[in-house]
């Protein structure tokens, strides 16, 4: 479900941000959602990124923007390649393993959350 950046969260116990890798950063939509520094009780955190050695460089620096942003960690992360219309990189994708990869993320997303 998509929000918008004035949306009232507060009835939320967890939410899952998805959203592209844009040099270190989320995508417009998420930075203006999180500019309004909103309660966020528990989160994870998607993100998908279409060049292989881009995202070796950007590393971690795509959740710590979470971290600062909503001052404390996610319960759990995950970078998954996606497509990149202009160098038509990871055309491919999503495939039957970035499915699976996405199914064992949920399930150890519930388990920690399980024992919270």
């Amino acid at each position: 479900m998509e929000i918008s950046a004035d949306a009232d969260i507060s009835a939320y116990d967890f939410i899952v941000f998805a959203c592209p890798n844009i040099r270190k950063e989320p995508g417009e939509k998420t930075k203006l959602f999180l500019e309004k520094a909103p309660e966020v009780k528990c989160y994870s955190v998607v993100i998908t990124a279409a060049m292989p050695v881009w995202r070796w460089f950007s590393g971690n620096a795509r959740f710590r923007y979470f971290e600062d942003k909503l001052g404390r960690k996610p319960v759990s992360v995950l970078e998954i390649p996606g497509g990149h219309t202009k160098y038509k990189a990871c055309a491919d994708r999503p495939n039957d393993d970035d499915l699976l990869t996405v199914y064992l993320f949920a399930a150890k997303t519930m388990e920690r959350l399980c024992k919270l």
